[in-house]
């Protein structure tokens, strides 16, 4: 919980500093806690890649990737909204 509190998505080893496996975490900790740790790690690999783009409806968690040259217009099959992937107009 301290460790999602800061921002972080990983946890490590409290001896080297190693980051912990999921299949670790997972047996540790509460589900709810992995969950939340799960969707910190999409949203850091989402935001590091310059190919996959995040619906901008509030609370959808929607994530497509987009192919060289494709348009990014995005008709979401979780909130329903079609809206523009770069400006978010509806």
């Amino acid at each position: 919980e301290a460790r999602l509190a800061v921002g972080a998505h990983e946890v490590p080893c409290p001896e080297c500093g190693a980051e912990l496996p999921q299949a670790l975490l997972r047996t540790i900790l509460p589900a709810e806690t992995m969950e939340r740790l799960l969707e910190r790690s999409l949203e850091r690999a989402v935001g590091a890649s310059g190919n996959l783009w995040p619906c901008p409806s509030p609370g959808c968690p929607n994530r497509v990737a987009l192919e060289e040259g494709q348009v990014p217009r995005l008709d979401c099959s979780f909130c329903h909204k079609d809206v523009c992937l770069r400006c978010h107009a509806s």
